[in-house]
């Protein structure tokens, strides 16, 4: 989706490699971390050859965005990060996706408005939306589980 940067690809290799799924262009991957300034076009030649290695696919944008949104709620419920902090990205996400039915309440709450209603929510009011709406998605939409 273009907005992973070099930085997040290999942490994602270390952590695959963490994960024990290990094969030379993940290690390769991983290698990147050395380096200061790793050349993006190299990191991006072994991501793909680290995909093609695990029998993954490059998933859909959709997949990618409904995954990325997802991971969001997960955050939200298990505290990592403060609902109204990614409550925006969601929206985005909405946006991007032109606003699919099953998250159309982050169009809302993004205005502090309840979805149902469009009462205007004070901060208890709308983190306590928000942590709803997160429950609701991540029970809508299964966890994507990879090989291996």
């Amino acid at each position: 989706m273009g907005l992973a940067n070099y930085d997040d690809t290999i942490r994602w290799a270390i952590s695959m490699l963490e994960a024990g799924m290990e094969t030379d262009n993940l290690m390769i991957l991983a290698s990147f971390a050395l380096e200061k300034l790793p050349n993006p076009s190299e990191v991006d030649d072994y991501f793909q050859r680290s995909l093609k290695d695990l029998g993954w696919m490059t998933p859909s944008p959709e997949e990618c965005l409904r995954q990325y949104a997802r991971d969001l709620c997960e955050d939200i419920l298990s505290d990592v990060i403060e609902s109204t902090e990614v409550l925006f990205e969601l929206h985005r996400i909405s946006q991007t996706l032109d606003y699919p039915s099953d998250m159309l309440a982050w169009n809302f709450l993004v205005d502090d408005l309840e979805p149902t209603t469009l009462r205007e929510l004070d901060s208890t009011e709308l983190n306590n939306a928000i942590e709803r709406e997160a429950r609701m998605f991540l029970g809508s939409m299964p966890k994507k589980r990879y090989p291996g």
